[in-house]
């Protein structure tokens, strides 16, 4: 069979809902972190613990969403309904001034994300084949990311004109409302027209059931990638924690600090198109893996060092989103494919929960370690970390091939 690298059209709708996802995200996240800890006075500890569970609650909404999008065999409705989550949470996010409600609304927020992202990467994985897999996957994610770059220059746009958050906040309706319109007239199911839709829904009622055998028989490489995902995750400095150093470092000004999230996402979009690319032509994917998790320990190491030069601070920026890029698109598709087709939902659930766990303690850890000692230290215990993700990553590669 020939190699097939044209992206279909409704992968491309896909990205381009991803698009317009990202970019309403951006225009409120941009802000949000220091919106909590200079408006509503909230310490390191705190936000580094609300940022694990927001997105812990993201990743655990995708388990259950995987596997629904397993068992009635309709993945655009869930995507369709985790995008309307995500618009209603936008104007409730603009409304909201003290702790507790814009916390529920910005876990709303996430519930959408959560809801809406492993059907949406079933969908991807549906409609492509083994030759063109890594490459639409890419696609996707610089789409996504791509988004964030948009929505991070047009944070910094609107504050400097409009000097409000919450006049920016509204702003980011606009292109959640293009995001649902997408998927509701672009974005179809595969075969969703076939009679083979109705077997596949018998076959899952009688399949789907979630039974300890079913994840006993999921096979060795599954898990040992789970396990780095696990250890990466924990591994994380929330962007949020790394955006809030940038900008007591460097004293900035408010509409200037979208402008990192911008760098960040250039090198996310660009890494995350490439390593598509490359993850289809080399046979041995751990090689990227490997290069993912050294970028992000580049990027720890300059952001230690970023006091020194703001041109280090931007190469920090730039490298954690390359790495943000390569684990955002490469690990979902390699997992995805080491799952039966009928479990493919469900496998990328217990991934996604896997890495709910692990963000929530890695968020919480670090974001203490930050409040007691201080942000810097929290860059050295996450640089740690990564290296043993590293180390493991090598000797899982040279096991794995010394034959």
């Amino acid at each position: 069979m020939p190699r097939n690298n044209n992206i279909p059209s409704v992968i491309k709708a896909v990205g381009l809902t991803s698009f317009f996802i990202n970019t309403s995200t951006l225009i409120i996240f941009s802000f949000f972190a220091i919106y909590l800890k200079d408006v509503l006075h909230m310490n390191l500890s705190k936000l580094g613990f609300l940022d694990g569970a927001v997105e812990a609650i993201s990743y655990l909404m995708k388990v259950f969403s995987g596997y629904l999008s397993d068992l009635i065999c309709n993945r655009k409705i869930l995507f369709l309904a985790g995008s309307v989550l995500l618009l209603i949470a936008k104007p409730l996010e603009a409304v909201c001034t003290k702790f507790v409600p814009l916390f529920c609304a910005k876990a709303m927020e996430r519930l959408g994300n959560g809801l809406q992202s492993t059907p949406r990467d079933a969908i991807v994985c549906d409609w492509t084949n083994k030759d063109n897999k890594n490459i639409c996957f890419g696609f996707r994610q610089s789409m996504a990311s791509l988004g964030s770059l948009v929505g991070a220059l047009l944070a910094a746009f609107l504050y400097y004109r409009l000097r409000d958050f919450q006049k920016v906040f509204w702003c980011s309706c606009i292109p959640a409302t293009m995001a649902v319109i997408t998927v509701a007239f672009f974005v179809k199911n595969k075969n969703r027209d076939n009679t083979k839709i109705e077997i596949n829904k018998a076959n899952n009622n009688k399949q789907n059931k979630i039974k300890l055998k079913d994840i006993k028989n999921l096979s060795n490489e599954y898990w040992t990638l789970l396990s780095v995902a696990g250890i990466y995750n924990l591994a994380k400095i929330t962007d949020s924690m790394s955006l809030i150093y940038v900008t007591y470092v460097w004293k900035l000004n408010l509409y200037i600090v979208p402008l990192f999230f911008a760098v960040f996402h250039v090198g996310a979009s660009v890494a995350a198109y490439s390593s598509g690319i490359i993850a289809g032509k080399v046979k041995r994917i751990e090689t990227i893996f490997i290069s993912g998790v050294s970028i992000f320990i580049i990027a720890d190491i300059l952001f230690i060092f970023c006091a020194h030069s703001i041109i280090i601070t931007i190469m920090a920026m730039f490298c954690l989103g390359m790495y943000s890029g390569i684990a955002n698109s490469t690990f979902p598709a390699q997992i995805s494919g080491l799952v039966p087709d009928n479990l493919r939902g469900t496998g990328l659930g217990i991934y996604n929960l896997a890495c709910a766990l692990s963000l929530l303690c890695g968020g919480t850890l670090l974001g203490f370690i930050a409040e007691k000692s201080q942000i810097v230290t929290s860059f050295y215990v996450s640089a740690c970390i990564a290296s043993i993700t590293l180390i493991f990553l090598t000797i899982y590669r040279h096991v794995k091939y010394k034959n």
